[in-house]
């Protein structure tokens, strides 16, 4: 009898354990996490599981891993909603095998003190980030990683907001880590990035912002490499206990001689967005090229040939006159240069009468111009002053208008940089320039109709400024000091215009037409510190585009004129409008 009942105890006792490793089994499985679901158990990986928790999904752990694993190799998790991981030393992902796949697109939260975000110790690890991951308290970390041959690749934003706490901490050899995103270190006593005696590999890809220390590890006993491949935003970095440097791609940038004697154990790397500096030739261009057309317009308004319409018959007597123009410039990023626009605004005022058979005319005007990249990295104001002369020749039915305008110009900027050890800073500065622009004009009309003429012309203009050197100030590491240098462009138009009498006082002209400019500035030379450095021109020096634009013009009485004048233009990587309105008195 004893021994039917040792049996029973003995066969219900391996029921229980076989339940209990088959409820272990099945936990250490493939696993969803669906949207508006919350899960509150430890979710475990066996080898090769992969584990996916989708946009809306949260795997909130009070202790302990949300995710973890024994070990085992090969896993896969993706993160699109959220993991928290609420206790002390807990961790939100806690995959230690060997190929592990992390992909995070959600958010990963390690709330407690000596929580971590993301913790692994095997080897050839891959962390692909482009949500956020954050360690929240004193002695937590974001990423953590220990194995070797790891590649942390982050395009989102990696935070460490304690004490000593860190949002990258590497201790495996040969591990690679790739920024494009935020990593941010709040406290003087943590890190960024933190490494150790290991050969670690920093890449610094556009878009990159770190705000924190960063100690790449071993002081000189290792071989640590940060190669800075691209700069959205000028930037002053402090490396600890880095080797190696390099500048690739084009940017600008230098390792400052002064950093604590050049030292490995302190770094001092300063890097330049080069798009503002870049504008200056093109910006010169653009208000020079502004202020041709509507010289020329002017001449073939008030110098007309004799196949004209007679609206012009006050057009041999002196007369003043006054126009206010505007235009906006869009530009798209073209190789290392950023998106940007400049925007002009100004008045032009001038006198003008016939001599012998010249049309000849002076002038004077102002012109407010801004320039900004649409990253914010550069902001550039000008307050432009200017003069002018111009005339008018008709040579057997072709006009030909040569003018050359001069002026000064006064520049105030601003430069956005990061520091890694303080955060944003702007950079002020100012400067003045001089600058001359000589052009001519050919033109020529054919009458169609008695109402329809057509006006092709061509226009060539070339703009040289001279431009000051300036010393910056307003930040604590990154002021800079920028040489003289001059800013030179060439411009060609070429254009058909239609006018159309609308009656004897009045005209509305369309035109198409194409533009060309060419930059051929002088490179930028930097210094600080000690330590200098130059770079070119960003972006494509060599642009043609095309334009169509539309013009009114009426007689408001026997003295006055009215104009209004509207051109649209630009080509697959930029645009632009202009227009303008004037008046003119004859005597």
């Amino acid at each position: 009898m004893s021994s039917r009942l040792n049996q029973s105890k003995k066969t219900k006792l391996g029921l229980i354990i076989s339940s209990i490793l088959a409820s272990q089994i099945l936990s250490a499985a493939d696993f969803t996490i669906v949207n508006g679901a919350t899960v509150t158990t430890q979710q475990v990986l066996n080898a090769g599981d992969t584990g996916t928790i989708d946009v809306g999904g949260t795997l909130d752990v009070a202790a302990g891993g949300a995710v973890a694993s024994g070990g085992a190799a090969n896993q896969v998790l993706n993160n699109n909603g959220t993991i928290n991981a609420n206790g002390v030393a807990g961790t939100g992902v806690n995959l230690g095998g060997s190929n592990v796949t992390i992909t995070n697109t959600g958010s990963i939260n390690a709330t407690a003190i000596n929580s971590r975000g993301i913790t692994s110790g095997g080897a050839s690890l891959s962390i692909t980030n482009s949500g956020s991951i954050n360690a929240n308290s004193a002695g937590s970390k974001a990423v953590f990683s220990v194995g070797t041959n790891v590649i942390i690749t982050n395009s989102g934003s990696l935070h460490a907001n304690g004490a000593n706490s860190h949002a990258i901490h590497s201790t495996g050899t040969d591990a690679t880590i790739n920024n494009s995103g935020l990593i941010s270190a709040s406290d003087v006593t943590s890190y960024a990035i933190l490494g150790d005696n290991n050969d670690i590999t920093l890449n610094l890809l556009s878009g990159s912002n770190i705000i924190g220390r960063i100690d790449l590890g071993g002081a000189g006993t290792d071989n640590d490499t940060v190669n800075i491949r691209s700069t959205n935003i000028s930037g002053t970095m402090l490396f600890e206990n880095t080797e190696n440097v390099n500048f690739l791609n084009g940017v600008a940038g230098t390792v400052v001689k002064s950093s604590f004697n050049q030292t490995v154990s302190n770094l001092k790397v300063v890097t330049v967005e080069t798009t503002g500096e870049s504008t200056r030739g093109v910006a010169l261009s653009s208000f020079a090229s502004r202020v041709h057309s509507l010289l020329a317009k002017k001449a073939i308004e008030e110098a007309p040939l004799d196949t004209s319409n007679d609206m012009n018959h006050l057009s041999h007597k002196p007369h003043a006159w006054a126009q206010v123009f505007g235009g906006n410039f869009e530009r798209d990023a073209d190789g290392s240069a950023l998106a940007y626009g400049y925007k002009q605004s100004g008045v032009v005022m001038g006198y003008e009468q016939d001599v012998d058979n010249v049309r000849i005319g002076f002038m004077g005007g102002y012109a407010h111009t801004n320039t900004n990249t649409q990253s914010n990295s550069f902001k550039t104001k000008g307050e432009n002053l200017f003069v002018g002369v111009y005339s008018a020749y008709k040579f057997k039915g072709i006009r030909i208008t040569p003018s050359v305008i001069g002026g000064f110009t006064k520049y105030e900027n601003e430069r956005l940089v990061i520091d890694n050890t303080i955060g944003a800073e702007v950079a002020e500065s100012d400067f003045n320039s001089v600058f001359i622009s000589p052009s001519i004009t050919i033109d020529s009309a054919f009458k169609i109709s008695d109402n329809i003429e057509l006006r092709p012309s061509a226009t060539l203009s070339y703009s040289i400024a001279w431009l000051d050197g300036y010393d910056e100030k307003g930040t604590t590491n990154s002021n800079l000091s920028i040489g003289s240098r001059k800013a030179k462009a060439f411009t060609a138009k070429t254009q058909l215009e239609a006018a159309y009498n609308l009656s004897e006082a009045s005209e509305i002209a369309l035109r198409v037409g194409m533009n060309s400019r060419h930059i051929d500035d002088d490179d930028t030379n930097v210094s600080i510190g000690g330590s200098n450095f130059s770079f070119a021109n960003s972006g494509d020096q060599n642009v043609t585009g095309g334009f169509t634009g539309v013009s009114y013009r009426a007689l408001a009485s026997n003295q006055f004129n009215i104009v209004l004048d509207l051109e649209v233009g630009g080509n697959s990587k930029e645009d632009y409008v202009n227009g303008q309105i004037g008046i003119e008195y004859t005597f």
